[in-house]
C-alpha cells in the first residue's frame, strides 16, 4: 500500500508543477522553476516532450490507484491451496479469516461451534501419502509409515 501512496503523491505533485509552472512563450512552452521569469531556470519543452510529461504525471496517478485498489481487495485472499486449508471463508461478509477464529475480524459474525468443529475436522485429514495412501493433519510434512513427502487433498 505505502507504493501506491508513494506514486500517487509524486505523480499529483507533478502534475501539479506542469499546471502551475509552465508558461507559453511566443508559442513555445516553458517549463520555469523560481519566484519568476527573470530570476529563475526555465527549461523550453517541445510539444512532444510537454505530453510526455503530462502523460506520466496523470499515468502515474492511474497507476498509484490502481495499487491502492488492489491492495485494498485483496487483503485477506489465502493465495494458495495451504491458505485456502487454513482459512474458512465467512457466510457473512465472504471474507476469509483463520480457521480457529471464533469471530470474523471483517464483519464481527460470530462462528457456532459447529462450524468451527467442522473446519478443524477437515483439517484433520488435509494430507495424504502418495505411497500408501493414508490420511493425515495438515500439520505432517512427511509420512510417518513410509517418509514419503505428503501431499495435500
Amino acid at each position: 500500500m505505502g507504493f501506491g501512496v508513494v506514486i500517487l503523491v509524486v505523480s499529483a505533485i507533478w502534475a501539479i508543477i506542469l499546471a502551475t509552472k509552465t508558461a507559453d512563450i511566443f508559442g513555445q512552452k516553458v517549463l520555469v522553476l523560481g519566484n519568476n521569469m527573470l530570476e529563475s531556470n526555465t527549461y523550453a519543452l517541445s510539444s512532444s516532450q510537454y505530453v510526455f510529461f503530462w502523460a506520466v504525471a496523470i499515468g502515474g496517478i492511474l497507476v498509484g490507484i490502481l495499487i491502492l485498489a488492489n491492495s485494498k481487495s485483496g487483503e485477506s485472499e489465502p493465495t494458495s491451496k495451504e491458505d485456502l486449508l487454513r482459512n474458512k471463508k465467512c457466510p457473512q461478509c465472504a471474507e476469509y479469516v483463520k480457521y480457529e477464529a471464533k469471530v470474523c475480524k471483517h464483519c464481527k459474525y460470530q462462528f457456532s461451534e459447529e462450524e468451527i468443529k467442522d473446519v478443524i475436522d477437515r483439517l484433520s485429514i488435509a494430507k495424504y501419502c502418495p505411497n500408501c495412501k493414508s490420511d493425515f493433519a495438515l500439520k505432517e510434512e512427511y509420512c510417518p509409515i513410509c517418509a514419503k513427502e505428503l501431499w495435500l487433498k
